[in-house]
C-alpha cells in the first residue's frame, strides 16, 4: 500500500519530469507542431506524422535540444491503437478470417526476405552478423534490439535500422499510394457517426487498462495492442458506437512523428556511421521485396494493391495501421496482417537464431558480448 505522502511525492516528481521535457524540448515541440500544419496545408498524405518526423529529424540532426519521452510514442500509439479498434465490425472480422492462410504465408515469406537482407548488410556494410539478423527481422525497434542484447549483438545499430526502415516506409508509402492513383478496397467498417463524449472517455479508460494488462504479462507492443483489443471487442459487440474525432487522431499522429523523428540525432547518427551504408542497402532490398510479394499476393487472392503494400510492409505496425485509416483502406485486414506477422516473428526469431547461430557469429566484434540467450 502506497502512503499518501509518498503518492504526494510521486505526483509531484512525475510533474516536474514532465516540466522538464517541455522546458526544454518546446521548440522542438514546436516544430513538429509547425511541420504537421505545413503538411497538412500542403495536403500530404498522413500530413500530422510525416510533418512531424521531418521537422523533428531536421531540428536534431541540427542540434536542437530538447527530447521526445516515451510516454509521447505510447499516447499516440494508445491514441491509434484505439482508433484503429474501431474498425473491427463483425463484417471486418469475417473478411480478416477469410484471409487468415494469407496471413500465415506473407510472415513466413517475411522472414525469408529478412534473412536475405541480412546477409546484404553483412557483405555491403561492417555489420557483423547477429546484428545484421536481428536489424532486419521485421519485429518493431524495442523488441529486436532487446533481443538483439540478449543474444549479444550490438543494440544501437538494431534499433537505428529498425527506425530508419520504418521513417522511411512512412515518408514513402502514403504518397506513392495516394498519388499513383492504384487505389484501394472502401474500408468495411468505416463509421461515420458522430462523436459520443460518453462512450469516448469509456473506450478510453477500457484502452488503457487493457494496455496496463499486456505489459504486465510482457505482450510485445501493449500500447497499440491492448487499445486495439479493447476497442475491437467493444466494437464487434456493438457495445458502441462511438467515432474518434480528427482533431484526437492528429495529436496521436504529431505523438508518433515527432518520437520517431527524433531518434535521429547527431550523435546517434555519428556512433552507427559506419554501418550505414549496410543499413540503407538492406532497407531498400527489404522495402522492394516486400513491396513485390504485396503484388504477388494481390494478385493471387484479389485483395486490393494497396491494402497489400500496407500490410505486408515490413515492420511499423502501429504507422500502417494509422496510414490505412487516413487512406481510407481496410484498417481491419491491414492489422490483422501485422498482428499475425508480430506474433510469428517475436517467439520465432531468437529460435531461428539459436539455428544460425554458427554464421551470425562469424566476424563478430571482439568488443561485442558472447551470446547469452534468454
Amino acid at each position: 500500500m502506497v502512503a499518501p505522502m509518498d503518492r504526494v511525492r510521486n505526483i509531484a516528481a512525475f510533474g516536474g519530469a514532465v516540466w522538464q521535457y517541455l522546458r526544454e524540448g518546446w521548440l522542438l515541440y514546436a516544430l513538429a507542431i509547425a511541420g504537421g500544419a505545413i503538411f497538412a496545408w500542403l495536403h500530404v498524405p498522413l500530413p500530422w506524422m510525416i510533418g512531424a518526423l521531418v521537422f523533428t529529424t531536421l531540428a536534431k540532426l541540427k542540434g536542437i535540444a530538447g527530447q521526445v519521452p516515451i510516454p509521447v510514442r505510447m499516447t499516440g500509439q494508445l491514441i491509434v491503437g484505439t482508433a484503429v479498434g474501431l474498425y473491427f465490425t463483425p463484417q471486418a472480422l469475417g473478411e480478416v478470417l477469410t484471409h487468415f492462410q494469407a496471413m500465415v504465408l506473407v510472415a513466413f515469406v517475411t522472414i525469408a526476405l529478412g534473412g536475405l537482407s541480412a546477409v546484404l548488410m553483412h557483405r555491403f556494410g561492417q555489420v557483423d552478423g547477429r546484428t545484421a539478423y536481428f536489424a532486419c527481422m521485421p519485429g518493431g525497434p524495442a523488441e529486436m534490439a532487446n533481443l538483439a542484447e540478449r543474444a549479444g549483438a550490438a543494440p544501437a545499430p538494431v534499433a537505428l535500422s529498425q527506425t530508419l526502415r520504418i521513417a522511411a516506409l512512412v515518408l514513402i508509402i502514403p504518397p506513392t499510394i495516394t498519388w499513383s492513383g492504384i487505389g484501394g478496397a472502401p474500408d468495411l467498417a468505416r463509421f461515420d457517426g458522430v462523436v459520443v463524449v460518453g462512450e469516448l472517455l469509456l473506450l478510453g479508460l477500457a484502452a488503457v487498462a487493457a494496455a496496463r494488462l499486456l505489459k504486465l504479462l510482457r505482450v510485445p507492443n501493449p500500447w497499440f495492442l491492448g487499445p486495439v483489443a479493447a476497442a475491437s471487442v467493444l466494437t464487434a459487440s456493438e457495445a458502441t458506437l462511438t467515432t474518434m474525432p480528427y482533431a484526437l487522431i492528429a495529436v496521436g499522429q504529431l505523438c508518433l512523428g515527432a518520437s520517431l523523428g527524433s531518434h535521429f540525432d547527431r550523435a546517434f547518427v555519428a556512433r552507427i556511421r559506419p554501418q550505414l551504408r549496410g543499413i540503407v542497402v538492406c532497407t531498400a532490398f527489404l522495402m522492394a521485396s516486400c513491396a513485390l510479394l504485396a503484388v504477388v499476393v494481390g494478385k493471387l487472392s484479389d485483395l486490393p494493391i494497396a491494402v497489400m503494400i500496407l500490410a505486408t510492409a515490413p515492420g511499423s505496425l502501429t504507422e500502417m495501421c494509422l496510414t490505412a485509416k487516413a487512406l481510407d483502406l481496410s484498417v481491419a485486414l491491414v492489422t490483422a496482417f501485422h498482428l499475425v506477422r508480430l506474433f510469428i516473428i517475436v517467439p520465432l526469431t531468437p529460435v531461428i537464431f539459436a539455428a544460425i547461430r554458427p554464421w551470425c557469429a562469424r566476424d563478430a566484434r571482439p568488443d561485442q558480448a558472447p551470446a547469452t540467450g534468454d
